[in-house]
């Protein structure tokens, strides 16, 4: 049985790991570099700007944004299930959902799954409800000695197994069948992903996707032959379970030093996350035009130059120019010490090499709390204007 542990990125987190746990989490570092995890003696763990989550041998780690600020004064399971709607509204609005097509969040028990049994769950019933519809075939050139002719005869062949005394005819066909590699890759990575789920749901759910696939055979997968694969009006439909068989397939990585073990890992970094989350939230705004991390060159040397990148440059009807720039903290509006100078120091220098007067700076909001905009101004004669907002997750 699999030990699942949940932590909350950026929090120091007791979990009293044995020795073997320690050794695994240490795998971590492979992964996300060791500025970004801490694991000290008495215990605790914390990791930085990561979230996903982690699994080797049996132990499995998801790392969940933190929402609230004061955790004591909600019980764990609502902090955990909000962090799980947090993550996961951030995902449908990510890049990843590209390849995911994520359902409603309404559809899944969020609450009583972890995020790589939602996964796996998604891939399952993405398969079951295709494959249940219809069995994707592909015509196959077969190669056959027979009796009767059928298809093209290939006479050298034929020949050679006459002379033996054998009277069969040599034929090449195209054969409709389901043992094709776009079959083979997906049955492949259900088995993997059999050998992985501890739920009995999901394994009932694979083993009911595994029915369509007798008559395929497994195959070696490789990034060459997810590369090489053709689509055509075909199997178009197949193309959003490949993209997640290939997902789930560079996840897994063979493990370095003990044995033959595996790791699985599925871990963004949520600042960016929360970038590209802020930046659909403020594209639903028909009045805005929104120009998404679009680089300035602002100091050169000879033929040398610095780069910086706002998160957004946003362009409404009148043609007024803002800045804007994410952050994944959790602040406290009332104490002007939470917001680190660096942001302040960010947005300001935006601010002027955009020759703008008004910039946004975007926190997520936090539960339990409703944070409303404030204003921060410079100590200037024509001052500049930070105007901070707090986004909803949940």
């Amino acid at each position: 049985m699999r030990k699942v542990i949940t932590i909350f990125e950026d929090r120091l987190m007791n979990i009293n790991l044995n020795s073997d746990e320690q050794k695994a989490i240490l795998k971590l570092r492979e992964l996300i570099g060791s500025n970004n995890l801490r694991v000290y003696y008495d215990g605790s763990v914390q990791v930085m700007h990561y979230v996903g989550f982690f699994t080797i041998e049996k132990i499995s780690i998801q790392i969940l944004p933190k929402v609230i600020e004061d955790v004591n004064n909600f019980n764990d399971q609502d902090v955990m299930n909000w962090s799980m709607k947090a993550l996961y509204n951030m995902l449908k609005e990510s890049e990843f959902n590209n390849v995911l097509e994520l359902p409603e969040a309404i559809e899944l028990n969020l609450n009583e799954h972890s995020f790589l049994e939602i996964f796996i769950s998604i891939f399952a019933r993405k398969v079951l409800n295709y494959y249940e519809k219809s069995i994707y075939r592909e015509y196959k050139v077969e190669n056959q000695d027979v009796t009767f002719i059928k298809g093209k005869i290939n006479i050298n062949n034929t020949i050679k197994h006459n002379i033996k005394g054998s009277h069969l005819h040599n034929v090449s066909f195209d054969e409709l069948t389901e043992n094709n590699v776009f079959n083979s890759i997906i049955k492949t990575i259900l088995l993997k992903l059999l050998s992985f789920t501890q739920s009995a749901e999901n394994k009932k759910l694979i083993r009911k996707c595994l029915v369509f696939f007798d008559s395929t055979n497994l195959i070696e997968l490789s990034i060459p032959l997810f590369d090489n694969l053709k689509f055509s009006r075909l199997n178009e439909k197949l193309r959003v379970l490949i993209n997640m068989a290939r997902m789930f397939y560079s996840n897994l990585a063979p493990e370095y030093q003990i044995g033959k073990q595996t790791i699985f890992s599925f871990l963004i970094p949520v600042n960016q996350l929360f970038e590209y989350y802020v930046y659909r939230k403020l594209c639903k705004d028909n009045t805005l035009k929104i120009m998404y991390q679009k680089e300035f060159g602002f100091l050169k040397l000879y033929s040398q130059k610095k780069i910086i990148k706002p998160d957004y440059i946003i362009l409404d009807d009148l043609n007024i120019k803002y800045v804007g720039d994410a952050k994944y903290k959790i602040v406290d509006p009332t104490n002007f010490r939470d917001f680190n100078n660096s942001d302040l120091y960010q947005i300001y220098t935006y601010l002027k090499i955009n020759d703008s007067k008004i910039g946004f700076l975007y926190y997520p909001q936090t539960i339990g709390s409703h944070r409303k905009d404030i204003e921060i101004e410079s100590v200037e004669s024509d001052p500049i204007k930070v105007i901070v907002k707090f986004i909803d997750l949940v």
